[in-house]
Order: structure tokens, then sequence, then C-alpha cells
């Protein structure tokens, strides 16, 4: 069991206890030189048994230097991120896909129109499910 602290402002000493599961440890690689001169070669070499485990460790040989730091690039270097919103990830079945699904079946039943893109402000959907409570 693995206990996680809350955070929750109103009781702070809050702490829930989740059962993991346990898995595995991840597979560890430990190249030689010569296999690791080309890295996408060596990762091909050991694709069919890393897939099967999902998830490896690859450690490189300690005189392999990485061809590309952030340092190398200079202060002004910059690259772009992508933000994924927890709510919009698959299979998630949390409050706002179930207000969602009751949504749309209430305006089946009534025959009206429900567009089925979430509306967008400032380019952030709108939460209807959070919007709906507040007002």
């Amino acid at each position: 069991a693995v206990k996680i602290e809350t955070g929750n402002t109103e009781e702070p000493d809050t702490v829930s206890t989740y059962n993991v599961p346990n898995l595995p440890e991840a597979p560890v690689y430990y190249p030689t030189s010569e296999e690791f001169k080309d890295p996408m070669k060596y990762l091909d070499s050991i694709r069919e048994t890393a897939e099967k485990a999902g998830v490896i460790k690859i450690v490189p040989p300690a005189e392999w230097k990485c061809p590309f730091t952030i340092k190398d690039r200079g202060a002004d270097f910059q690259f772009n991120t992508c933000v994924q919103p927890v709510n919009q990830l698959r299979r998630r079945d949390g409050p706002n896909a179930k207000f969602l699904r009751r949504l749309r079946a209430f305006h089946r039943k009534q025959d009206t129109f429900l567009p089925t893109e979430i509306p967008v402000v400032d380019g952030t959907q709108v939460d209807l499910y959070t919007l709906y409570k507040t007002v």
C-alpha cells in the first residue's frame, strides 16, 4: 500500500492509502561502446524484447557522450510544449464525461440540437460540468 498526502487545506493531515499492484521491475540494458555506436541501431536490436516489457531503461556506456544538450544550444534555445488536459484523456470516466453523456441524452430526448464540439473561449475548452454547477 502507498500512502499519499492529499494536500487538502481543510484537513491538512489527510492521508489516503492506495493498494498498488506488484509490478515487475523494468528491464535494464547495459550496451557496450561498440553496440551503442549507433543508438538507434541498438534500439532496433532490442526492440522485440523491449516491447514485451512496455518500458525499459538503457544505461549508456560511461564513455558515451550525448551529441545534444540544451546547454550547447545557448540561452535563447526554446522548444514548444504540448498541454494535455487530464479531463480529455481516453477512457476517463469522471464527472465531466458523465455529465456530458447525461446532457447529450437529455437533448436527444427533447429532440433539441446540441453541438458535438465543446465550446472554446480564448483557446480553452469550456468545462461545461463546472459551469453547470456554478450557475
